[in-house]
């Protein structure tokens, strides 16, 4: 039997700005917050399927662009008694 939950989640990717030769490249690094509604099913006691999307609220970048969204999936499966 399989059971299906709604899920949302706040998720937040932060990458630092590198430097070369004690210069910042200001087309990388940078801070992104999504808002991300989505799916989780148990299929069983052990696996677990997940889906998400993704949708920027908040981009601190540098000199490159910006996300439209961002699709998320997994499964899961515990191997334990």
């Amino acid at each position: 039997m399989s059971k299906v939950d709604l899920v949302f989640e706040v998720n937040t990717i932060y990458q630092s700005i590198p430097e070369e030769n004690g210069v910042k490249i200001d087309n990388h690094g940078g801070t992104k917050v999504f808002l991300s509604p989505g799916m989780r099913m148990t299929f069983n006691e052990r696996v677990v399927f997940n889906l998400s999307a993704g949708f920027p609220v908040i981009e601190v970048l540098g000199e490159q662009g910006g996300s439209d969204f961002r699709l998320s999936a997994g499964i899961a499966t515990s191997f334990g008694g």
